[in-house]
């Protein structure tokens, strides 16, 4: 943050998964700035591409990716596709800022 096209970054963190601690790394690149439709309407959003990797010792394993629309109106992720078997696509139905 600030976000803006080509902007790039990583990190890595640990997750719970099949029973035991994983080493996961995340990368994020803003694709772009563009409208979204959602059923909650349509936003101005930064495209942010996640590419995924789990990692255990001496292997790399799954990998997959992950499309979210973050649009700065609502102050959060609007809509998210993922490649991931166990992911789940989703977008804002409705929403109230306070």
């Amino acid at each position: 943050w600030p976000l803006e096209v080509k902007k790039t970054w990583q990190m890595s963190a640990q997750a719970f998964t099949r029973g035991a601690v994983q080493n996961v790394t995340i990368q994020t690149t803003v694709i772009a700035y563009e409208d979204v439709n959602t059923k909650a309407g349509t936003f101005k959003a930064y495209r942010l591409q996640r590419r995924w990797t789990m990692n255990w010792p001496g292997y790399t394993g799954p990998r997959w990716t992950t499309t979210e629309w973050y649009a700065p109106e609502v102050k959060s992720i609007v809509k998210s596709v993922t490649t991931g078997q166990r992911g789940q696509d989703w977008e804002l139905v409705t929403y109230t800022l306070k």
